[in-house]
């Protein structure tokens, strides 16, 4: 594709496939044809980062009809907020909600930040829980890179009252590319060692937990997860 000539060119999901090398092959070229006004590049794609790098208009098509088309920003808003309706979307409630029992009745995580945010900025959110039993309770949270795989973050232990209670956080996001995260949170028995699960009250399940996403106007590129202009490896010899 990259030495095809023509003044359309269409190109399905190339950017997600290959190893580095070929990541910024592609890179190079997609740089070096934007800047050419007599060609028009049709990226089909699902990665928001490379639509926000190479494409100067955008439109969302969903189950085949045209769902948003205007600016990059208003697209890739769009998009990103049908795909977190689309996980958020509870399922069918039964008797018994796993992660919770008759100690520990409710455990959730709430948004306080909207749901997607740039690295300009923190991403704030709380934990909240209902526990009625007579032990000293610890909180646990966790992040995920959902999009590399991986946990980027866990708090250890946060010591908290009993009770019905919101415990609220802030998350700095400077250090990070654009991806997409999962929060997590689990309650545990501060008497009983840390080793395994055997101090774990309770847990949020998939519904409870949160998805949150970090879109950057500007990267360099997004292939890690730490940002290249913050975080820095310096040649010292």
């Amino acid at each position: 594709a990259i030495k095809a000539q023509g003044d359309i060119l269409v190109l399905d999901e190339v950017l997600a496939v290959g190893d580095e090398a070929f990541q910024r092959k592609c890179d190079d070229f997609f740089s070096k044809i934007k800047k050419d006004k007599t060609k028009t590049v049709i990226l089909v794609t699902h990665s928001m980062s490379s639509v926000r790098r190479y494409c100067n208009k955008a439109i969302m098509i969903n189950q085949g009809e045209v769902a948003s088309l205007g600016s990059i920003d208003e697209v890739v808003e769009a998009y990103t907020q049908l795909n977190l309706e689309k996980l958020g979307k509870k399922e069918p409630e039964t008797q018994e909600v796993l992660g919770l029992n008759d100690e520990l009745t409710k455990l959730k995580i709430n948004a306080i930040s909207k749901k997607v945010v740039s690295n300009k900025e923190n991403f704030e959110f709380e934990v909240e829980y209902n526990y009625i039993g007579k032990k000293k309770i610890f909180l646990a949270v966790a992040m995920f890179d959902q999009t590399r795989g991986g946990i980027v973050y866990d708090s250890s232990q946060v010591y908290v009252d009993r009770g019905d209670q919101k415990v609220r956080f802030s998350i700095p996001m400077e250090l990070f590319n654009s991806s997409e995260f999962k929060l997590t949170a689990s309650i545990r028995d501060a008497n009983k060692k840390l080793s395994g699960n055997e101090n774990l009250i309770g847990f949020t399940n998939d519904e409870n937990s949160l998805i949150f996403k970090l879109s950057n106007k500007k990267e360099i590129s997004d292939y890690a997860l730490l940002n290249s202009e913050v975080f820095k490896v310096e040649r010292i010899k």
